[in-house]
């Protein structure tokens, strides 16, 4: 596992096993997506070994958080799976709306990467002057604040498939919504 700092911005290179991949990039190949691009039902659905790749994809995902901010987070056990289409792009926006699992707001998030055998779908940060070119494995963590405004540049041929996770910081007030 390679972690590198941009700008608060960290890049994680091969966070998860190259066997864990191989299963991940298996269930989500014969999945059956939802119309919407997001689908929080994979796990229902997917192996069980699925499930425990991200739970513990996660923990590791935590530690570098608590590592990197110095603080302490509430766990998650929830991710969205994302599947994008050619012709997708995401407009400049933060990420700091509520949690996953409901929590009424976000302080940190992240994406991993399951494959990059895509052409577009960048990720980048544009007061950071950032710019990630995503790999199968990678997790790319940030805060959710508008000092870390991202988007993501339109998908020219491929699919890419991601997971999101929204943090929480354990001293913010829990308020279901």
């Amino acid at each position: 596992m390679i972690i590198r700092n941009y700008s608060g911005v960290i890049c994680v290179q091969n966070i998860i096993s190259c066997a864990d991949l191989k299963i991940m990039q298996d269930n989500i190949s014969t999945y059956d997506f939802l119309p919407s691009v997001a689908d929080q039902s994979f796990f229902a659905k997917a192996s069980k070994s699925s499930h425990d790749i991200i739970l513990s994809t996660n923990c590791t995902i935590k530690k570098i958080i608590e590592q990197t901010y110095d603080c302490k987070i509430y766990d998650e056990d929830c991710a969205t799976i994302n599947k994008y289409l050619p012709g997708w792009s995401l407009k400049p926006h933060d990420d700091s709306g509520p949690t996953n699992s409901g929590r009424n707001s976000t302080d940190f998030s992240s994406i991993l990467y399951f494959n990059h055998n895509f052409v577009g779908g960048n990720l980048r940060f544009i007061e950071k002057d950032i710019f990630i070119q995503p790999k199968a494995g990678m997790a790319v963590i940030s805060p959710a604040t508008s000092d870390y405004l991202h988007e993501v540049t339109k998908l020219v041929s491929g699919e890419r498939y991601t997971a999101t996770v929204f943090w929480q910081k354990e001293n913010n007030v829990y308020k279901p919504i």
